[in-house]
């Protein structure tokens, strides 16, 4: 029958046979070796210090951001280029100024090439919504130009 030992090193427990809890054994957390006979064996399968150490990271984990929960507020994430792509950034500011109808080409481009930028990141970086703006608002600052000329000379040519 197994019995249950707790390692005093790392904290955990683990099982051990009938033939080696007489002899040493190395823990399979820590890899350190352990003298069986001198250790207690575990009534429960539970670690005394597994409620501190899970408080200990719930902390650590607010302070340390990562990719997949941010530690940021998220409204300070939407007005601050925090882990923003900045061809996603330039793609924003030209689709901004693409009204001026010049920078409109120039915005569609910036979007795609920050699209797979983002893509390419895995996850790392942000910013899709703005190269998506930038995509938008040039390609309606692009056509736009061209269906008032369009409409000017079918006016001009009704005369």
């Amino acid at each position: 029958m197994p019995t249950e030992i707790f390692c005093p090193h790392c904290q955990q427990s683990f099982e051990v046979n009938e033939l080696q809890s007489t002899q040493q054994v190395n823990c399979p957390t820590c890899q350190r070796l352990l003298p069986t006979a001198s250790l207690p064996p575990v009534v429960q399968a539970v670690n005394p210090y597994a409620e501190a150490q899970q408080a200990v990271q719930a902390r650590a984990s607010v302070f340390t951001p990562s990719a997949s929960s941010p530690s940021y507020d998220p409204a300070l994430r939407m007005l601050l280029p925090i882990d923003r792509s900045l061809w996603a950034i330039a793609a924003g500011y030209f689709g901004l100024f693409s009204v001026l109808c010049f920078p409109a080409p120039i915005s569609i481009i910036l979007g795609v090439v920050a699209l797979r930028d983002i893509k390419k990141s895995n996850g790392q970086k942000h910013g899709a919504g703005r190269a998506w703006f930038g995509i938008v608002m040039g390609c309606l600052f692009s056509i736009l130009p061209l269906v008032f000329w369009l409409l000017i000379a079918i006016e001009q040519g009704m005369r």
